[in-house]
This record gives C-alpha cells, structure tokens and sequence, in this order.
C-alpha cells in the first residue's frame, strides 16, 4: 500500500501486494519450482520477467514488465522499482488482475491519519506518510467476484472501509 496523495480532508492510498505474499501465491499455485523471475535493465528502467512453466514442454515461458515510475517519497527508489515490476509482471499474467484494477482509494484524512515530512530546515513539508500502518484486513466481491469493497484495519484494531459512506 503506497500514500499517493494527501489533498486537503482526503488521502489516496494506492494498493499493490507485497512481494514476499506474490512469492508465496506463487509458490502455492506453480510450486516453488514452477515458476522464475530474472530482472535485467533496458534504457535506464528496471524490468522483471516472470517465468511460468510450461506443462507440456517443461520449459518456462516469460512475460516481461518495466518498474513503474515512483514519487520523491519512496525510501528506496531500487526496492520500489523492483517491487513494482515483479507485481506489473505477475499481472501480465493475471495475476492479482482484480487488484491491479482497482482505482486508488480516496479516503478521509481524519480516518486514516497523515503526519507531514518536513525538509531538512524543519520547517517546509515536503511530503507526507501514514501516522500508523495500515493492511488490507479483507475484500468484499460481488457475485461476478469483482471487488467491490475493502477493509483496511490500523494497528491498534482500527477498521476503515472503502468506498466510506
């Protein structure tokens, strides 16, 4: 989950997996051995292909993503791209497709609670962060399995459901 806007009273926080649960859902659909991931550069932008295994000729067939672009706010610029296309590559296959179809999620501020960053003179704010984490507790689908709702919980126990009401 990624803050992509604080605008005013609403928060837009963007969902992904993280890659250690894409790995395990990897590893539960196409065993461990059934599935590879190679990364490589090109102009600059960081690529990943994933590698399913193909039944028939036991050899692994690769799909291949670019790292999305990432904000000023990223820690760590490498570990966001890297993260970002290994999940764009998981998707050219489909995988976690309804996930990545998800509009960003606009919630209140007040509900999810933002603390600003401030610049090195402490005195400008140059960008903002969660005042707590926040995970995905559930999704609610209706009957075509789309996703129709989420739940997010705060550490403390706290439920935020999108859309709010």
């Amino acid at each position: 989950m990624r803050l992509a806007q604080v605008d005013g009273e609403t928060v837009t926080l963007q969902l992904g997996i993280h890659p250690d649960r894409l790995c395990r859902l990897l590893d539960e659909w196409f065993t461990p051995l059934g599935w590879s991931c190679r990364r490589y550069s090109c102009g600059g932008v960081l690529y990943t292909a994933l590698g399913l295994l193909h039944p028939v000729t036991r050899q692994f067939e690769y799909k291949d993503a670019p790292a999305a672009p990432v904000g000023r706010s990223v820690t760590d610029p490498a570990v966001a791209a890297a993260n970002t296309s290994f999940w764009r590559a998981a998707g050219m296959w489909g995988i976690c497709a309804d996930l990545r179809g998800l509009p960003p999620l606009r919630l209140k501020t007040e509900s999810v609670g933002v603390v600003p960053v401030l610049s090195a003179d402490g005195k400008t704010v140059e960008s903002y962060r969660l005042a707590q984490p926040l995970h995905v507790e559930c999704f609610g689908r209706d009957d075509a399995g789309r996703i129709t709702h989420v739940q997010l919980a705060t550490a403390a126990g706290a439920k935020i459901v999108w859309p709010e009401s």
